[in-house]
């Protein structure tokens, strides 16, 4: 018989003794006793076994499978009695149980970090994914791709602007009125058809159609076409190149370094 048998055996046996009208305490101190030793040699076995690799939580769970219908069984006989709630069996069958809910409880937080570091890694692909090259929001890699195939301007031209202009944000609004990711006046916006000029896709056809025809004025000149774009065609022409300003003068000079 294994030992869970037997446990199980001395339990129907010391409820029965409580049960009993010829039952005393010396009895049902006796059974308790061996009953007390009994499962405190099962935890030492379970616990070795535990420590050798084995599955400790495993076997508890079979001894409360076995306690169980033993308990039922009589219930079923003696109805709601108080005496088999204090019967040390009881006792050893919830310690029983909370260690194996401890078990299972450690195995489901296992389970759940697991499952939050795969979500993790997920939304980080996601994100990845989301964007374009150079880390550039794929919405906005897309509408300057598709702007310099209907423009014949060079993708890493109008980067080179919109990083220069708004750093990349579709709501920069400058103190003059400048809006969006290429920075368009309201004016030029307006004569260009843009009806939102946030809108990404808008702003970055309309800005380089706008650069394109300053490339077209210029010669193809990419310096000049730039100057024009911050200051205006008119002080290009009045100056007959890049004029003196300073903050033209860094503007070009800054776009052109990262065209290099």
């Amino acid at each position: 018989m294994s030992t869970i048998s037997q446990i199980a055996s001395l339990m129907e046996l010391e409820a029965l003794q409580s049960l009993s009208p010829g039952s005393n305490a010396a009895q049902t101190g006796n059974s308790t006793s061996l009953f007390q030793e009994m499962l405190s040699s099962f935890m030492e076995n379970a616990t070795a076994s535990g420590g050798s690799g084995k599955d400790a939580s495993g076997s508890l769970s079979a001894l409360a499978a076995t306690l169980n219908p033993a308990f039922n069984s009589l219930s079923s006989l003696t109805g709601e009695n108080p005496v088999l709630t204090t019967l040390p069996a009881f006792t050893g069958l919830s310690t029983l149980s909370g260690k194996a809910t401890a078990a299972t409880a450690q195995a489901g937080t296992s389970a759940a970090f697991s499952a939050s570091a795969q979500n993790s890694a997920s939304e980080s692909t996601q994100t990845t994914a989301a964007s374009g090259n150079d880390g550039i929001p794929a919405k906005i890699s897309q509408a300057i791709q598709q702007a310099s195939e209907k423009y014949g301007v060079p993708e890493k031209l109008i980067q080179a602007v919109i990083k220069q202009e708004s750093g990349y944000r579709p709501d920069a609004v400058s103190a003059a009125g400048a809006a969006g990711l290429m920075q368009l006046m309201p004016e030029t916006a307006a004569s260009l058809g843009v009806s939102n000029v946030l809108d990404p896709e808008q702003n970055v056809d309309a800005g380089t159609k706008y650069l394109k025809s300053l490339l077209g004025k210029y010669d193809h000149n990419v310096q000049l076409a730039l100057a024009a774009y911050n200051a205006g065609p008119g002080n290009v022409d009045r100056y007959g190149g890049i004029p003196p300003f300073k903050e033209t003068q860094k503007y070009v000079s800054s776009i052109m370094n990262h065209l290099a």
